[in-house]
C-alpha cells in the first residue's frame, strides 16, 4: 500500500475537472453574450448560435490555458502531492466529460480547433504543476 504522501488526491482532481468543464462553457457563454450585444447586434439568434458553435473552440484556447493553468498550480500548492500526474488527470477527466458532448453535438466543423484547445489545456495544466512544484521546492527548507 503507498504512503499517505504518495496518494493521488483523487478529491481534488475529479473536483477540479469537474469545474473546469463548467466553467469553460461559461466563457464561452459570456463571450458570445459580449458579441451579440456589444460587437455584432442585431442578428438572427440562428446567427448567433452558428457563431457560439464556431467561436467556442477558439474561446476555450484563449481561457483554457489560464484556467488549467491556475486550477492544476493552486491544487498543487495545497495538496503538495504528486502534482504533474494529477495535473495531468485533470485534464484527462476535462477530455473525458468534453469528447461526449463534442461527438454528441457534432462538432466535426471545429475538430481543429478542438484538438488544439485540448492541447493547450494540457499545456497550461502542465506549467501550472511545474510552477507549483518549483515553489514547493523552493519553500522547503534545505538539508544540510
Amino acid at each position: 500500500m503507498a504512503n499517505k504522501k504518495e496518494a493521488l488526491p483523487w478529491g481534488w482532481i475529479i473536483n477540479i475537472g469537474v469545474i473546469t468543464k463548467i466553467l469553460l462553457p461559461i466563457t464561452a457563454f459570456i463571450w458570445v453574450f459580449i458579441y451579440s450585444f456589444l460587437i455584432n447586434p442585431g442578428q438572427t439568434e440562428a446567427f448567433y448560435q452558428a457563431y457560439a458553435q464556431t467561436a467556442s473552440s477558439y474561446v476555450s484556447i484563449i481561457t483554457g490555458i489560464p484556467i488549467f493553468f491556475f486550477f492544476a498550480w493552486w491544487m498543487g500548492r495545497r495538496t503538495g502531492r504528486r502534482v504533474m500526474a494529477s495535473a495531468v488527470l485533470i485534464w484527462l477527466i476535462y477530455v473525458a466529460l468534453d469528447l461526449p458532448l463534442l461527438l454528441f453535438f457534432d462538432f466535426s466543423d471545429v475538430w481543429i480547433p478542438t484538438i488544439i484547445a485540448h492541447a493547450t489545456k494540457l499545456l497550461g495544466a502542465y506549467l501550472g504543476a511545474l510552477l507549483a512544484i518549483k515553489q514547493s521546492s523552493e519553500s522547503s527548507p534545505a538539508t544540510a
